[in-house]
């Protein structure tokens, strides 16, 4: 009897101790399992990335490629054949201007040395005037265009474009074998099937939206006759897939080419004013609009994870923040433990939370 009752008094202390153990170690197993998945981002990104990237186009295509059955009443083989053989020549309209504008710029090197010479020594002069005690400082901007690191300019550009080619080839494969292999049918709900109508939703309209950003862009630029014109339109449609920060950067990259070209003339008032004007209607009033909520992301979120998939994944990353993070809001959705996750990330409060 002794025993029994030794036994009841120690049980609430144990079942504390287990509560403890529990409470300490669930968390520090998310942290691990976290930290764990994010060395496998990193390790595997030149197989992911491609894979992601592949699965998002197929989503996006797949309406639009039923619709073509559906519409033009063609065998789904044939209108699969189409889309692999436009898919490529799209993609070359679109990197042999950029090659040509930028072979263009290259040819014309010597001409953008004597206006950056030129801009330092203006720049120097007006600095001078309003800093006298500057004017103790040997300017130098006659050896500026010598000091520019051209080997690691060289090296950074060759590994750029290895590393895109090497992401294009296996993003077509990938996507090739999905297409290929995907029938167009199967069951309406679910979660691959929330997952892919939420993708095209916000790519499709992402792109509409992201393309006249580029249009309008590259008609201001080329009604100034600035160089690489067509190159800043399509680096404003291709940034314009990064929220919040990839606008900012699409307005400040012509900024340098137009003070080489024009100075700070009425050029570069236009375009720094035209871009600050356009890309402040084009995220705070026409992407809201038109995007609405669909992928029921909290602002906060997204900042959030931009910068994570930036580190990840690099660049890359940033384009495919919004879509990734908005799949593991679905997924958390539908599995208790994490639904309060899935509903923080939306910005809700979880029901735990308000008791």
């Amino acid at each position: 009897m002794e025993n029994s009752g030794t036994n009841e008094t120690k049980s609430p202390g144990v079942t504390l101790d287990r509560r403890l153990i529990t409470n300490i170690t669930e968390p520090s197993l998310a942290i691990l399992a976290f930290v764990c998945v994010t060395f496998i981002l990193v390790y595997t990104k030149t197989i992911a990335v491609p894979f992601v990237l592949a699965f998002f186009l197929y989503s996006a295509l797949v309406p639009l490629l039923n619709w073509s059955v559906v519409k033009f009443k063609l065998p789904r083989i044939v209108v699969i054949g189409i889309f692999i053989v436009m898919g490529p020549l799209i993609l070359l309209g679109l990197i042999l201007p950029l090659i040509k504008s930028v072979e263009s710029v290259y040819s014309d090197v010597d001409v953008y040395q004597e206006r950056l010479t030129r801009l330092a020594s203006s720049f120097s002069v007006w600095i001078t005037n309003k800093i006298p005690i500057l004017s103790l400082v040997k300017w130098k901007s006659s050896n500026l265009w010598a000091k520019i690191p051209y080997d690691d300019l060289a090296h950074y550009l060759t590994e750029f474009v290895i590393n895109f080619f090497v992401y294009l080839t296996l993003t077509f494969i990938f996507l090739f074998f999905m297409i290929i292999g995907g029938t167009g049918l199967g069951p309406k709900e679910g979660l691959i099937p929330e997952i892919q109508q939420k993708i095209a939703h916000y790519l499709l309209n992402k792109f509409m939206i992201s393309f006249a950003v580029g249009v309008v862009s590259f008609i201001l630029y080329v009604s100034l006759d600035l160089d690489l014109a067509f190159m800043f339109g399509a680096l404003a449609f291709l940034l314009n897939f990064i929220p919040n920060v990839g606008g900012i950067i699409a307005s400040a990259l012509p900024i340098p080419v137009v003070l080489l070209q024009y100075g700070v003339g009425w050029q570069f008032y236009l375009v720094l004013i035209f871009n600050m004007i356009f890309q402040f209607m084009v995220g705070n009033i026409i992407e809201p609009k038109v995007l609405g909520d669909s992928m029921e992301l909290h602002p906060i979120v997204i900042l959030v994870f931009l910068m994570f998939w930036g580190l990840v994944w690099g660049p890359i990353g940033m384009f495919l923040a919004v879509p990734i993070t908005a799949i593991m809001r679905i997924v958390f959705a539908r599995i208790d433990v994490t639904r309060p996750v899935a509903e923080l990330m939306s910005g809700r409060l979880p029901a735990s939370l308000k008791r």
